[in-house]
């Protein structure tokens, strides 16, 4: 399973959440056909009971962000890593 979050384009309050289930092949066997793309909306489908207490969640820190008493957002030492990763990259082939 992969997934990620991408921001929405124009509200700051959304996102779009990507996942992605993968199954390793036993040898010989064929590939199947690609799966189509499905689109839900946050809480019409179960993700799994991980993820979906996860994403429950969700909006309570999404309404935090907007709280007076947060200075900032914080940011892991990855996370700043990734930061400067895509800042240079940006400075080298552009946005």
């Amino acid at each position: 399973m992969l997934f990620r979050q991408r921001p929405h384009p124009t509200n700051p309050d959304k996102m779009f959440f990507d996942m992605y289930l993968f199954k390793l092949l036993k040898e010989g066997e064929d590939r199947p056909e690609p799966p189509g793309h499905a689109s839900y909306k946050h809480g019409e489908i179960s993700l799994g009971l991980v993820v979906d207490q996860d994403a429950y969640n969700l909006p309570g820190v999404q309404a935090g962000m907007h709280s007076d008493g947060l200075p900032g957002l914080w940011i892991g030492d990855q996370e700043l890593r990734i930061r400067h990763f895509h800042k240079v990259l940006g400075d080298y082939v552009g946005d």
